[in-house]
């Protein structure tokens, strides 16, 4: 059963005005902020590449994707986002402090776990807590440019 959940804009935004107030705006393109952002070739989605410092001031924490009954993928509930649009997303971690959205299909949400029909596969490291910062850094909410 897929949820809209009206509350992730107000959160994302809520979210990155804090990070700008304690100096934490994304600053695409410059090495020496807290974020790296940089667009992705052939997609508009963008790779995300936090300093240890802003990484641990947001408070970043990963799980791995497991593989539920059927073969489908599953991943905690809380790493789960809708867009403005309605649509899934989930944050993954291939590396470091490195972060990518990735698009997800909800089949079902049991509990703490949300069945996938599409999207990252079992053992792909997903983001639990911080994903609406990583949300509003990536779309540069509150980036003072």
């Amino acid at each position: 059963m897929r949820t809209f959940h009206r509350s992730i804009p107000v959160l994302v935004a809520a979210s990155a005005l804090l990070l700008g107030a304690c100096g934490q705006a994304a600053t695409e393109q410059a090495e020496s902020g807290p974020a790296l952002v940089e667009p992705i070739d052939g997609s508009t989605l963008k790779r995300l590449t936090l300093t240890d410092e802003a990484a641990e001031r947001i408070g970043i924490e990963t799980a791995a994707a497991t593989t539920g009954t059927g073969g489908q993928t599953l991943v905690p509930t809380n790493t789960v986002l809708y867009d403005e649009n309605g649509q899934a997303w989930v944050y993954t971690n291939p590396e470091g402090n490195v972060f990518v959205r990735a698009e997800v299909t909800i089949v079902d949400t049991k509990g703490d776990k949300t069945v996938l029909s599409a999207g990252p596969p079992p053992e792909t490291r997903v983001v639990t807590v911080g994903v609406a910062e990583l949300y509003g850094t990536e779309l540069g909410v509150g980036d003072p440019e």
